[in-house]
This record gives C-alpha cells, sequence and structure tokens, in this order.
C-alpha cells in the first residue's frame, strides 16, 4: 500500500512540472509575439545592393541590345522673383534749409520740373544775416591789414621801421585773411553762390535773405513748405526726383542667390501682364539677407520708358542667370519606370548590365535632361527595356 501511494504522489509531481513547463514556454511565446513588431510597421532598410543582369552569349545574341552613351548638357538658369521700384540714388534729392528761418517767397511747387540751380523758395533768417555781416567785416580788416602791410614795408625800406613790425603786420595780416576765407566758406556752405557774395562785397548790403536752389534737376515729388512758415535747420522740406532712371530692387531665396552674379541679363514687367518689358542687368547684390523676409536682395538700376516704371510700384522679375547648370542628356526611350521610380540599363561590362535609379530635371524634346544617376560617357541600353526589367524581376523571384 506505501509503494502505491509513492508511485501516485511520482506520477502527480512529474505532471506538474510538466505543466508547468508548457505554461513558462507558452507565456514566452506570448510575450515574443507581442513584443514584436508588425510587418506592415517595421521600418524598411534601402537596399543599397545594386541590381545587376549578367546576359548568356544566346541572350545577347538574341536580344541585341542597342546602346547609346551620355552626353554633357549645359543649360542657364532662369529665376522669376518679386520686384519694388526705388528712385535711383543719385536721380533723388531732399532739399533742406542750413540755417533756420522764415519761407518768404515760393517759386516751384509740387510736380513741377525744375533745372539743377534753379531757386526754389527764399529764406528770411538773422542767423544767415549776422554771417553775412561777419564776412564782409572780415573782408574790411584783411584789406585793411594788406594796405598797412604795404606801408610798413615801405617804411622798412627807408629805414624809417624795423623789421619786428614788419613781421607782426604780416602775422596780422594773415590772420585776417584766414578769417575772410573761414566766413567765405561758410556762405559756401550754406548754398551762397560766388556772385551774390562779390555783389555784397561791392554794395556793402546785408541782404538777410537764403536763396535755396535745386541740386538736381528733376520733378518735385514732395513739397513741406508754406509760405511764412518757420524752417529749422537741416529739415526735409522738398523731395526731387528725376524719373529717367530707377532703382529696382529684386527678391530671391538664398538657395536661388547662389545662381547669380552682378551683370546677369534682367526683364522687368508687370506683375501679372507682359505688355510691357524692359531689359537691364543686376548692378549688385545685397551681402546679407533683408530681415523681414529673409531674402537676398539684388539692385538693378534700370532706365525708364515712357515714365515706367515708376517708384513705389510691384514688377516682375525674370533673371537670366549666366551660371551653366551642368546635366546629363539621355534619349527619354532609354527610361522605364520601376514601380514609381525611373530607371535606367546601364552597360558595365561585357554581357553586364546595371538597373540604376535616376532623376530626371526636364523633358527636352525626345531627350531626358537627368540630375544624377549617371556619368559623362557611360553607355545605356535603347531597346529591349522591358527585357532586362523582365530579368530583374525574375531575378528577385529567384532569390
Amino acid at each position: 500500500m506505501r509503494n502505491k501511494f509513492l508511485l501516485y504522489f511520482i506520477i502527480l509531481l512529474t505532471s506538474i512540472i510538466f505543466q508547468t513547463a508548457c505554461g513558462n514556454e507558452e507565456l514566452n511565446e506570448e510575450a515574443q509575439v507581442y513584443e514584436a513588431v508588425p510587418p506592415s510597421l517595421q521600418e524598411k532598410k534601402p537596399d543599397n545592393s545594386k541590381k545587376m543582369i549578367r546576359l548568356s552569349d544566346k541572350q545577347c545574341s538574341e536580344l541585341r541590345i542597342k546602346t547609346e552613351k551620355v552626353v554633357d548638357f549645359k543649360r542657364s538658369m532662369t529665376i522669376v522673383a518679386p520686384g519694388f521700384v526705388f528712385p535711383a540714388p543719385e536721380n533723388q534729392s531732399a532739399v533742406s534749409a542750413p540755417v533756420p528761418g522764415r519761407v518768404v517767397i515760393i517759386y516751384a511747387h509740387e510736380g513741377e520740373r525744375v533745372k539743377k540751380g534753379q531757386i526754389l523758395f527764399e529764406l528770411e533768417s538773422l542767423e544767415f544775416g549776422s554771417m553775412v555781416a561777419d564776412y564782409l567785416q572780415a573782408r574790411a580788416e584783411e584789406n585793411y591789414q594788406s594796405n598797412r602791410l604795404e606801408r610798413i614795408k615801405s617804411l622798412v625800406e627807408k629805414k624809417i621801421s624795423s623789421q619786428s613790425e614788419l613781421e607782426r603786420t604780416e602775422a596780422d595780416f594773415l590772420r585776417a585773411t584766414a578769417m575772410a576765407k573761414a566766413y567765405y566758406s561758410k556762405l559756401m556752405a550754406v548754398g551762397v553762390s560766388p556772385k551774390d557774395i562779390k555783389e555784397w562785397e561791392e554794395l556793402r548790403e546785408i541782404d538777410p535773405h537764403l536763396k535755396i536752389a535745386a541740386p538736381i534737376t528733376g520733378i518735385i515729388n514732395i513739397h513741406n513748405i508754406d509760405l511764412g512758415q518757420s524752417v529749422t535747420a537741416y529739415d526735409n522740406l522738398l523731395t526731387i526726383i528725376e524719373p529717367s532712371k530707377v532703382l529696382v530692387k529684386g527678391y530671391v531665396s538664398p538657395e536661388d542667390g547662389n545662381y547669380l552674379r552682378s551683370g546677369d541679363a534682367v526683364s522687368i514687367s508687370r506683375k501679372d501682364l507682359d505688355d510691357k518689358i524692359i531689359k537691364a542687368k543686376i548692378t549688385s547684390i545685397n551681402p546679407a539677407l533683408e530681415e523681414t523676409n529673409k531674402s537676398l536682395v539684388l539692385n538693378i538700376i534700370a532706365n525708364t520708358q515712357n515714365s515706367w516704371p515708376r517708384p513705389g510700384e510691384n514688377v516682375r522679375l525674370q533673371i537670366e542667370s549666366s551660371y551653366e547648370i551642368q546635366e546629363f542628356s539621355v534619349p527619354f526611350a532609354s527610361i522605364v519606370y520601376n514601380d514609381d521610380k525611373p530607371v535606367i540599363y546601364v552597360k558595365a561590362g561585357p554581357n553586364l548590365f546595371e538597373q540604376r535609379v535616376v532623376d530626371i530635371d526636364l523633358i527636352n524634346g525626345d531627350r531626358a535632361v537627368l540630375k544624377k544617376g549617371v556619368k559623362l560617357g557611360e553607355e545605356i541600353a535603347i531597346s529591349q527595356l522591358f527585357s532586362l526589367k523582365a530579368l530583374v524581376r525574375f531575378n528577385e523571384y529567384a532569390e
């Protein structure tokens, strides 16, 4: 009886151990199933292996594959960019008063054409009157010292005056001359003509009216003065624009800017119309990006036609880059598609071809221009392309 009980205990213990082991194995299998990533979500590793097709002599004689060499293709780049028109720097001038005063006469008004040197308005200025008085006094002192110097020289020659007296007189004359020149320069700086200064010297009269003349020939665009208005020194009172030339600023991306150079041809037209086109060239390119839109700024000085374009106008720029892009040209018939990728078959040796993915830039007639994927002078298949494609698929399935 005891042996029978011991036998039942051993059988029961063995059964428990076996079930526990099976349970652990099932749990491990379940854990592996849950930890594994589904095939649809697994990351596909790129296939960098070359897909080669080796033909037998019999296949070569039956297919008779024709090949053609890859040739060079160079073309210029055309870039379209927006532009904004400004007055040309040398064709725009601001007019201001060099001294404070009151506007007493206005000779030209907004929209009128004026010539360089033409009087635009007159200021009545106490400060200017003081400058004229100082100059006339300095000129009088200079004349007095000049006459005195001549008298002292005569007396020295007659041994009446000493040499030291002559030297003191010469120093006084030089100081008077320097003072007169300084006041003369001040009058010239505020815009007084030499003719007016000469008239003051002859008449010995002080005129407190300062005449403001046009610095360039052009049309008055902004007119900020009224009769009797008091103005301060260097306020912007008038703006004159000569519309025969304008500055057009073009805005391109930094990437496109890598292909542009000063001197590249530009066609300027209206933003949405091509009824007016002006030919020009890039004058210069700013070294830094524009702060607002992070664009590279092109500066284009252009001659206007029939007063177009006008400052403040938006225009369209078509730029012909002098930078030649080197690409590769192959027959369009040499390209087939593997799924959605264009491929060609490059001859890699006797009876050996390589299937290679290419990047098509443009279609030029019956030829395709490639950015990459081939090298100059390589031979590519131009016939039996679908047979080569089928052989690649057959090799993939065989593997």
